[in-house]
């Protein structure tokens, strides 16, 4: 029996947010799960998943359709809607080798040229592209050696706006095979990958004429190289700390010691931003 003087606690129950996963696979057990409402962008997304359930759905009867599951897919957002991170990977696998219905008038070379350039169509004209590096074509983890070592660098998307000069690039240099591929696009839209070492060897090697001012295009050489120095310090880092030693290291401890290698630079950037660098 409790005494006076040491009144009983009360359990506080823990409220639980409801989770459904609108792409779940009932294989999929104890999964990371992700609200729609959590992610950079909640309609796009809730988008890309209506469409590629569409485009699920097109194909013949087989294992690409996940029909049970794509015919599931709500039409509208709610706040309790997501997705397990398991479920995710399965549903938008390989989604690149998906064909798309072809529509009336619409000629086989025509569609077949777009085909391992778009991973699905979304609202409007916007295509997002296959999870390869626009410059090497490779998916995925990349193999590069640095200080006698060798480091892996996966790919990463550009930020708005990230990819115009790449393309002022391409049009000087007559880089048909490359504007083929980003021509008239927003990179940033269409999701494009790259690995930042291929960037910046395809930015290094374009003779700097993007200005016309020799001290600005001084200035744009020293900025990408001191990014890209840190950038590499910062992978060396992770793959000591995190892949070798088995840490948890935090994003913004990350980030701050990138912002600590800028500063040793003619280029510092106290404002750099962790979402830029993830």
């Amino acid at each position: 029996m409790a005494s006076s003087d040491s009144p009983v606690k009360k359990k506080e129950k823990k409220t639980t947010r409801p989770e459904m996963c609108i792409i779940h696979s009932k294989e999929i057990k104890d999964s990371h799960f992700t609200y729609l409402d959590d992610v950079k962008d909640p309609d796009e997304r809730f988008t890309f998943l209506k469409d590629i359930a569409e485009l699920r759905l097109q194909q013949p009867s087989g294992s690409t359709r996940l029909e049970e599951i794509s015919t599931n897919i709500p039409e509208q957002r709610m706040s309790d809607h997501g997705y397990h991170r398991a479920c995710y990977n399965k549903f938008t696998k390989n989604t690149e080798r998906l064909k798309k219905l072809e529509q009336p008038g619409t000629s086989r070379s025509d569609s077949s040229e777009s085909t391992g350039r778009a991973s699905r169509v979304s609202s409007g004209d916007t295509v997002l592209f296959v999870k390869d590096c626009i410059f090497c074509n490779k998916v995925g983890l990349k193999q590069k050696r640095k200080y006698g070592g060798t480091i892996s660098e996966n790919t990463t998307v550009f930020d708005m706006g990230g990819g115009t000069t790449i393309q002022e690039i391409a049009e000087e240099r007559g880089d048909e095979k490359l504007l083929t591929r980003i021509r008239g696009k927003c990179l940033f839209s269409v999701e494009a990958h790259y690995h930042p070492s291929c960037r910046k060897q395809y930015t290094r090697s374009a003779g700097l004429g993007r200005s016309e001012d020799e001290e600005k295009r001084k200035m744009q050489f020293g900025l990408e190289e001191a990014h890209g120095q840190a950038f590499e310090k910062v992978c060396c880092y992770i793959q000591q700390k995190v892949i070798q030693q088995h840490e948890i290291v935090k994003l913004g401890e990350i980030s701050r010691y990138y912002v600590s290698l800028l500063e040793k630079s003619d280029f510092p950037n106290p404002e750099y931003r962790s979402e830029k660098l993830k």
